[in-house]
């Protein structure tokens, strides 16, 4: 038997993450309205990111992909 599964599903958004999008509201509304899948591939995206450097520049790419309209990477 199947049963449908209503709970929202929430992507874990660490806090280096949560601070580029208290710097850029606009980006953080679109990605709220994005689907799950896309909000947890743009932040496995970052999270994958091996050195600090990259996480840098993964978390400026972001902001600008999705204020582009990107919905996923």
């Amino acid at each position: 038997m199947l049963i449908e599964d209503k709970e929202e599903r929430t992507v874990e958004i660490s806090e280096d993450i949560l601070e580029v999008f208290s710097e850029n509201l606009d980006a953080k509304v679109l990605f709220d309205k994005m689907s799950y899948t896309h909000r947890k591939e743009y932040i496995r995206w970052i999270q994958e990111a091996k050195k600090p450097e990259t996480r840098e520049n993964r978390k400026t790419k972001m902001i600008q992909m999705i204020l582009d309209g990107k919905k996923g990477i």
